[in-house]
């Protein structure tokens, strides 16, 4: 289940994981997979760490009693691990994969798996950085203008799935603004009004909602600018603000 590679297959394969197709859960994990690793929390690359999750993720996608056999599969997976922290850090990337497979497919049914695994490893020191390490990544992606496809792409999605879920979708963008920075927030509006635009003027109400979001923290910025000379960003680093949309998983 943990995959080891010498350091040519890790080229390789870090070179696949970021090609034109590049699997977004890695890029969002990258940065804080490297860390951890120069630090010595893992004796595993970052390459390592996401194949490693992958097949973790892969085992417990194609269980129908997946939450029945997480904790062995857990054991298991400590029992395999040679470094202290390597089945923490597997299974917390596992979990990304498995929420970005249930959003691509658009299927239901392993939240509750996620919040196994994560209730199991919320007392782990290494829990809160890696969240906020890969929060900190997606809201960097944000201020580059790299969602923007990934945000179109989800809410295309959900238009297939009919008005509901497009409605949902929309009402996500909304209270995920609530968390993040001007720049994050002008993305989110950006692909928005869009989308409404093409959609004869049907989430008007959302777009403006964002609007003033958008306004609000830019008021807050600048206050914050003209009192201390620097800036500060509260991103929300739950799980499901983690991951975007990536289709990661085949479900055997």
């Amino acid at each position: 289940m943990i995959v080891h590679l010498d350091k040519e297959q890790t080229r390789l394969q870090r070179r696949k994981l970021l090609a034109d197709n590049s699997d977004i859960v890695f890029v969002l994990f990258h940065d804080i997979l490297k860390e951890l690793h120069k630090e010595d929390k893992t004796q595993l690359s970052a390459v390592e760490v996401f194949l490693s999750a992958r097949n973790f993720a892969r085992i417990l996608v194609s269980m129908n009693e997946a939450t029945e056999g997480l904790e062995d599969e857990i054991d298991d997976l400590e029992d395999d691990a040679d470094g202290k922290n390597d089945a923490m850090i597997i299974s917390i990337v596992a979990c990304a994969i498995i929420k970005a497979f249930a959003k691509a497919h658009a299927v239901s049914g392993y939240d509750d798996v996620m919040m196994a695994i994560l209730m199991r490893w919320n007392d782990h020191p290494l829990f809160w950085p890696m969240l906020s390490g890969a929060a900190r990544k997606e809201e960097e992606r944000f201020a580059e203008n790299k969602r923007n496809d990934l945000l179109r792409y989800e809410l295309e999605l959900a238009a297939d799935d009919g008005k509901e879920a497009v409605r949902e979708t929309v009402r996500s963008f909304v209270d995920i603004a609530q968390n993040i920075g001007s720049n994050a927030t002008t993305q989110l509006l950006m692909v928005l009004s869009r989308f409404n635009d093409c959609n004869g003027h049907k989430y008007q109400k959302e777009v403006d909602e964002l609007y003033e979001i958008l306004k609000r923290t830019r008021a807050v910025l600048d206050l914050e600018i003209t009192g201390n000379g620097s800036s500060t960003f509260n991103f929300n680093d739950r799980v499901s603000q983690v991951v975007a949309h990536a289709d990661v998983v085949e479900k055997k």
